[in-house]
């Protein structure tokens, strides 16, 4: 009989063990349910606050650009593009300038790892890998970097 009390004791405090965790659970669970809806209000505010100073910055962009149409002529609004385009002169990938060409020295360890490592790119097909590859490790231009490749 004894046994049964102990066992009956156990159970009881087993019960009030997972009562108290169930209202703590629900305390939390009202907590969070809390921050969510202030965190919903004030996400909403916010973006009424965004929409609204989007709102004034898209009429006052349209306000300058009918302001600046009516002083001027209508201009197409590329030929300012076309113009920061010419202002630098397109370069190649990697190439040296005309007068100055760089000195390799073709009897290093690291240029014959090199050589080797372009033997192969181009046995296996992969010539443009390897004129890629040379042009950066000797700053040289293309056509003297094809001329190599396809030289050894």
């Amino acid at each position: 009989m004894e046994a049964l009390g102990i066992i009956g004791l156990v159970y009881l405090l087993a019960g009030i063990i997972q009562l108290v965790i169930l209202i703590v659970l629900i305390v939390k669970f009202l907590q969070l349910a809390a921050d969510v809806k202030q965190l919903k209000n004030l996400y909403t505010e916010r973006s009424r606050e965004l929409s609204s100073s989007i709102d004034k910055l898209s009429s006052a962009i349209k306000e300058q650009s009918n302001s600046k149409d009516n002083d001027k002529p209508h201009v197409a609004k590329d030929e300012n593009i076309v113009a920061e385009l010419k202002k630098e002169p397109n370069k190649p990938y990697n190439e040296a300038p005309a007068k100055e060409v760089p000195t390799v020295d073709e009897n290093s360890n690291d240029f014959k790892q090199h050589l080797r490592k372009w033997k192969i790119l181009k046995n296996k097909g992969y010539t443009d890998q390897a004129v890629r590859e040379y042009m950066e490790y000797t700053k040289r231009d293309m056509s003297y970097a094809v001329d190599f490749i396809n030289s050894i």
